[in-house]
């Protein structure tokens, strides 16, 4: 696994939507290139899209205070073979800033939609 991989953990929910590597199946890594799930597949973690950058934002499932983006694709797929580590001019403090805004938009969402079970 290299620097940049991330693994789901294996009570994850069942993909859906189709993806020829994952459907029925729990998901175990998060940016495998050949990955054709879309963002409303219910193993896709909690996911700020910013279209206007052509990109998305998430936590790592396996390791929630690492912030991830990767470059969206068309009908809403992810190209994971971009997902990487926040980097950046100071990705150091761009994990600061989005880590806790992210962590708390889950545990809002979770406290108060329960059902979604985030």
């Amino acid at each position: 696994m290299t620097d940049t991989e991330s693994t789901a953990a294996a009570s994850a929910a069942s993909c859906d939507c189709g993806c020829p590597i994952h459907h029925g199946k729990p998901r175990t890594v998060w940016n495998d290139s050949q990955c054709r799930c879309a963002l409303m597949c219910a193993t896709q973690p909690t996911t700020v899209v910013a279209r206007e950058w052509d990109c998305v934002v998430f936590l790592d499932p396996a390791d929630q205070h690492m912030v991830l983006s990767a470059h969206l694709l068309p009908m809403t797929r992810i190209d994971w073979s971009s997902c990487a580590p926040i980097a950046g001019g100071d990705g150091y403090h761009a994990k600061e800033i989005l880590h806790p805004l992210l962590a708390s938009i889950i545990t809002y969402l979770n406290t108060a939609l329960p059902v979604l079970n985030l």
